[in-house]
């Protein structure tokens, strides 16, 4: 990504430099407010059936900026990443990381719920997995 402040660096864990907290852990650093309040969403192409038993290890993966072998690249990915650009190019209330292979998405929280509904909408309509990392929610393809 481009390093400009407010936009995702590196790996996806990372924000204006700082790496965000996986869920559960203990986050000593001083950070902003605005980035503890961040509502976070996955999208990725992966076989349906482990998506759904083992979502939230290939969130954590991705957070991690690791490689998940879980992942297959696939243009439907791509697609979904120009979709969603189209509706909320990159600024301060929407940041993304995304490779061929996933999308992860944080938003303010006064977007959530648009955010949410636009996503998982636009998850289905691509094919994807959409996950919520907040309630654990997974919605494969049919």
């Amino acid at each position: 990504m481009n390093g400009h402040k407010g936009v995702l660096t590196g790996s996806p864990y990372e924000y204006g430099g700082a790496r965000r907290p996986l869920r559960g852990e203990i986050w000593a650093k001083s950070i902003t407010l605005e980035f503890l309040m961040s509502f976070d969403l996955g999208v990725w192409n992966s076989d349906p059936l482990g998506a759904e038993r083992r979502a939230t290890a290939i969130y954590e993966t991705l957070c991690r900026g690791a490689h998940c072998a879980d992942l297959v690249a696939s243009p439907n990915v791509t697609q979904f990443y120009g979709d969603l650009m189209a509706m909320w190019p990159e600024h301060e209330a929407i940041k993304v990381n995304h490779s061929d292979r996933h999308v992860l998405i944080s938003c303010e929280w006064s977007k959530a719920q648009e955010v949410y509904v636009f996503v998982r909408e636009l998850a289905k309509t691509h094919n994807l997995v959409f996950f919520d990392p907040q309630s654990d929610e997974v919605v494969v393809p049919e």
